[in-house]
């Protein structure tokens, strides 16, 4: 095996895990929102279909995400490095509008003992538009949010034409407690600062 491919297979193994700070109250619904978002690695998303036999049909897909490096940087806004060739990709080039779903279900509810569909176990949904992230600031930004947390990004296929993309939000629904998901403005998802 040569180093080459040995050191490969090292970067690709590895993801850098972050300290997890405690998820803040049920009630600080911006707070809460700002840690599902940072601290999540993944997230559903779902698209519209562009393929056929399922035209038109809700399509959904997992992606790694990112929204900052660390907490003292996070913005809040999903960053993506996706292909044209992936089938969620496909569907953006037709229809940019899509849903995220983030979950705490993974570890945090788990410890807590609670099943994924409880409502106490914290879930996110945010609904927008998928955009290229093209402006070579937002860029270097979004390459720094994913390839720190996963640097074996870096190593991906350059003939597969991987880009930088982002979820510009314009709905975002939480659902952590009984009574109701609860509607947080952009203003206020925005303003807050992502606990660490």
């Amino acid at each position: 095996m040569s180093i080459n491919l040995l050191l490969v297979f090292l970067c690709t193994s590895l993801t850098v895990a972050q300290p997890v700070a405690s998820p803040p109250d049920w009630d600080q619904f911006a707070l809460m929102a700002r840690y599902i978002v940072h601290y999540s690695d993944w997230v559903g998303i779902s698209t519209i279909s562009s393929r056929d036999p399922i035209m038109d049909y809700p399509f959904a897909n997992i992606k790694t995400v990112s929204d900052g490096s660390s907490p003292s940087v996070a913005a809040g806004i999903p960053y993506f490095y996706i292909s044209p060739m992936d089938l969620s990709s496909m569907d953006i080039w037709k229809n940019p509008q899509a849903s995220l779903s983030f979950t705490l279900a993974d570890q945090y509810c788990k410890e807590q003992g609670w099943i994924a569909q409880d409502p106490r176990c914290p879930r996110l949904l945010v609904t927008g538009v998928i955009a290229r992230v093209d402006e070579e600031e937002e860029r270097e930004f979004a390459k720094d949010a994913l390839f720190t947390r996963y640097p074996d990004m870096a190593y991906w296929p350059e003939d597969h034409g991987f880009f930088f993309a982002k979820l510009v939000p314009e709905s975002i629904l939480l659902l952590d407690q009984f009574g109701g998901a609860a509607d947080i403005s952009l203003e206020d998802f925005l303003g807050a600062k992502t606990p660490e």
